[in-house]
């Protein structure tokens, strides 16, 4: 098998020191951000949360990483990984604009090796050989800010 070649349960690990919240945020981020959005609605690829192991630095946040796995071998490792390392500068730079004067936690994005991922009996697509090109995801809402209530909405008070 070469380098860089499309297996499932490949992937790539995300690790962030940082709060639950956090890591919460970069997922839900990565879930929207194009193409990887796509690969996670259709069924190709998974992002989970997972217990960190015991190695590493010290650190003071919760010690949970992200895995993006493929769970058909629809891309090579190294594109995931280019796509992901863009997807969370993108991440980054959004809480940079947000949440001026704060420290934001510093996610390192490396290669991913482990269990076969469940494959997804949905429907296929085409194989994906370049990001597409096209607007991004829109940044996330504020969490500190509320959003407008629904006048619909019967639990209105």
């Amino acid at each position: 098998m070469a380098e860089g070649e499309a297996v499932a349960g490949s992937g790539v690990r995300v690790r962030l020191d940082g709060s639950r919240g956090d890591v919460g945020a970069l997922k839900a981020w990565l879930e929207r951000e194009e193409p990887l959005g796509r690969l996670v609605r259709e069924g190709k690829l998974r992002i989970e949360e997972r217990a960190r192991g015991g190695e590493g630095r010290e650190h003071m946040g919760v010690e949970l990483e992200l895995v993006l796995q493929l769970v058909e071998g629809v891309v090579a490792t190294g594109t995931l990984l280019g796509w992901t390392k863009r997807s969370v500068d993108s991440w980054k730079e959004n809480r940079r604009q947000v949440e001026r004067g704060t420290t934001l936690p510093e996610p390192r994005v490396e290669p991913f090796s482990g269990p076969r991922a469940e494959p997804f009996s949905g429907p296929r697509a085409e194989p994906l050989s370049e990001p597409p090109s096209g607007p991004r995801a829109e940044p996330l809402p504020d969490p500190r800010i509320e959003p407008p209530s629904d006048p619909l909405d019967p639990d209105r008070e």
